[in-house]
């Protein structure tokens, strides 16, 4: 008996062992090998099973998935782990582009040699000054190295699915020698470089950066307010290099050779070979491996004159992405873009029968062909969405609610820019500025277009739903229940199974939508952990305030977390009260990726040094900001925060006694039992020691509800 579809057995069973599996120790993982070659044995002594061969299959790709996995716990043991924290001497060249980020200047380089022994390890070296380092270099420094992800398991996971494990820093002893490495990858790399270079020489500006993000993926030279902005709009797969990208390139290749009257044969074998070069070209990355690994099947089932099986096209592309590196089962992007991958294959063509239905009595005419034309833009992203959710509801903590509209205004504009730019930088790079310099202006004209847009619809409050709540992610856990127990049960009615679908769907949108709307008419506060000092991030009735965004160097990643887990998308105030460079760290971060419509300052200099649109500098004055029950007074260095009938107190200064002033206002909310306060949780870690009194939730005539005090140790005290 020949099992059905082998490959997609094979992919997704080492997809969820690996998934499983991630973050296991060395007694967990052996002991799933042993169990997957004792189920493999009994399912081949089992001849119904033997003869089905799917479940001595699946078995079977699970021990050679956890295989894979201890392989590379092993080499990252062995290899990097013992290298952290010591000082390194790397020779190498570079295997992506360089990039600034917050000051910093990062390059990743693939090394040839680690202290004179030869190795295949990758550092994302960090320095305060540019090194001037080109593609085509061979490079020599000493650094030191240190494992990336600290002591965070989540970041530590994000680093492995990129093969990148360890850091290096303060780079000293730097030896380049120029154009000595020209290897297939080094040359595809030069090209992309080239490519972007061409792009921004014509478009200096943020139009220029997002052009060169939606052609090659260098997202280097886009600002995070409009990443950010795309993300909001439920359009940020727009600036991933993925599927999207893949197909719009490769069927434009197949359709000029055809118009060309080139041979199908020979069109698709040349879009195969493209497919290959565009996926090294863009780092390979997982969607674009998945994608490619797709449609390159399509252009091979032409090219045999066979048909091609999705599930099956999808398992392959999860093999070859695990067997190149097995810690991809945690890649958030990967499970995004599996998740939209399946959606269009399941849901698009009910969704679109079902959005044709409304004009099928309809004569044809333009409008009908006009509306047909946009329910497909519909039903794709209504398709992705409803695929997508439990993903977003395991790993993000809000779900994009104008989608929907995003794509019906963004997605066509969006291939145009794409197309138009790359072709234009191509010409430019062969000297036809003639017709290239149309075509690149013409892209900038459009990716105008998709900023403006996007940052429109972000502003919208409504824009971002938090899904992140218990009772939403129960909705959503009891709608996959049920939907599996109805394809379970064997339902034969395709009619009844979409209402059921569609319901729980509904269900799921309209839980969270409650859950949003009841937390917007309550106060919500979240103290973010920023070391010694103050940063604390509230919001009510759809309007953010951020009070506070210094301490360390993360209190600008920290602020920016906070503020996307709460479901906002803009700033209404920020509120700065006190002037010093520890205070005003993580300012620079956070106005580079969200929008900021008002800003409290304590001095001038502050307004002047980060250029607000619209400013209030105190200079020893106070200043009031009322929203309904929301009463914020700024005055002498202090924010006090009066919301009915409470009063909470933020103190800012340096603490300097080691504890986190953040933190210690998030513990100390904890304890009042409102239930028109909201407090966010932003920190599970214990604070131990704590030295003086940090916060006092008091009425506002005067009686302590709450405060927290010190006594060797973190205590709570509520009084009468």
């Amino acid at each position: 008996m020949i099992m059905k579809r082998p490959l997609a057995v094979t992919g997704f069973t080492m997809l969820f062992t690996l998934l499983v599996l991630s973050g296991s120790n060395d007694k967990a993982i052996s002991a799933v090998l042993l169990a997957a070659l004792i189920a493999f044995v009994v399912f081949m002594c089992i001849k119904k099973v033997r003869r089905d061969k799917t479940l001595p299959f699946a078995a079977l790709s699970a021990a050679v998935a956890v295989l894979l996995l201890m392989s590379n716990n092993a080499y990252y043991l062995g290899k990097a782990k013992p290298l952290n924290g010591k000082e390194v001497i790397i020779s190498g060249t570079l295997s992506d582009l360089p990039y600034e980020k917050d000051g910093s200047f990062y390059y990743v380089l693939k090394a040839d040699t680690v202290n004179g022994e030869k190795s295949s390890l990758s550092f994302r070296v960090v320095s305060k000054t540019p090194l001037c380092i080109d593609v085509t270099d061979e490079v020599s420094l000493s650094a030191k190295a240190f494992l990336l992800g600290g002591d965070s398991d989540e970041i530590l996971k994000y680093y492995k699915s990129k093969s990148l494990f360890l850091g290096a820093h303060s780079p000293e002893n730097i030896s380049i020698k120029r154009g000595e490495k020209k290897s297939i990858g080094t040359m595809l790399l030069a090209l992309r470089q080239k490519l972007t270079s061409e792009t921004l020489c014509l478009l200096p500006n943020t139009y220029g950066g997002l052009v060169a993000g939606l052609c090659y993926g260098d997202k280097s030279n886009i600002p995070r307010y409009v990443t950010t902005a795309f993300s909001a709009a439920g359009v940020s797969h727009l600036l991933a290099v993925s599927g999207l990208h893949l197909s719009v390139w490769s069927s434009l290749l197949y359709m000029i050779m055809r118009k060309l009257r080139v041979s199908r044969r020979i069109s698709s074998a040349s879009s195969i070979v493209f497919i290959i070069f565009f996926a090294i070209l863009t780092g390979m990355n997982p969607p674009v491996v998945r994608a490619g690994t797709m449609i390159g099947l399509v252009f091979a089932a032409d090219l045999f004159k066979r048909e091609a099986d999705s599930l099956n096209s999808i398992g392959l592309s999860l093999i070859l992405l695990l067997v190149f590196n097995p810690y991809m089962s945690t890649s958030l992007s990967l499970w995004l873009s599996l998740a939209a991958t399946l959606g269009m294959m399941y849901f698009l063509k009910p969704l679109s029968r079902a959005l044709d239905r409304l004009i099928a009595n309809v004569k044809q005419n333009i409008f009908t062909t006009a509306y047909k034309s946009v329910s497909s833009l519909i039903a794709v992203s209504l398709a992705v969405t409803a695929a997508s959710l439990p993903v977003f509801a395991v790993s993000l903590p809000t779900v994009s609610t104008v989608s929907v509209l995003s794509n019906l205004l963004m997605v066509t504009v969006g291939s145009v820019c794409m197309t138009s730019g790359g072709l234009g930088a191509l010409f430019m790079l062969i000297k036809l500025d003639i017709i290239g310099k149309p075509l690149v202006l013409l892209s900038g004209i459009t990716a105008k277009y998709l900023t403006e847009t996007a940052v429109k619809i972000s502003e919208f409050h409504h824009a971002l739903l938090p899904i992140d709540s218990i009772f939403t992610r129960i909705s959503i856990a009891a709608a996959l229940i049920v939907f599996a127990v109805v394809l379970l049960l064997g339902y034969k009615n395709k009619t009844v199974v979409k209402r059921i679908a569609i319901t729980l769907f509904c269900m799921i949108f309209l839980s969270a939508a409650v859950v949003s709307t009841v937390q917007n008419n309550k106060l919500c506060i979240a103290a973010v952990s920023v070391g010694d000092g103050s940063a604390v991030v509230m919001k009510y009735k759809y309007k953010t305030y951020v009070v506070g965004c210094g301490g360390n160097y993360f209190s600008g990643s920290a602020v920016c977390d906070i503020i996307n887990t709460l479901g906002s998308s803009n700033i209404d105030y920020i509120i700065l009260p006190e002037d010093s460079e520890k205070s005003l760290s993580g300012v620079r971060r956070v106005k580079e990726t969200y929008r900021i419509s008002s800003a409290v300052t304590a001095t001038d200099r502050i307004k002047d040094g980060f250029s607000f649109d619209s400013v209030v500098s105190l200079n020893g004055n106070s200043v009031e900001i009322t929203d309904g029950k929301l009463k914020i007074t700024v005055q002498d260095s202090r924010v006090y925060v009066f919301f009915g009938d409470s009063l909470s107190e933020i103190t800012f200064g340096d603490v300097n006694d080691g504890s986190d002033a953040g933190l210690l206002i998030c513990r100390g909310i904890t304890g009042y039992e409102k239930s028109d306060i909201i407090l966010v949780s932003t920190d599970k870690t214990d604070i131990g020691d704590l030295p003086s009194q940090k916060v006092i939730l008091t009425s506002q005539n005067g009686t302590v509800l709450f405060t927290l005090s010190h006594n060797g140790k973190m205590t709570y005290r509520r009084m009468a």
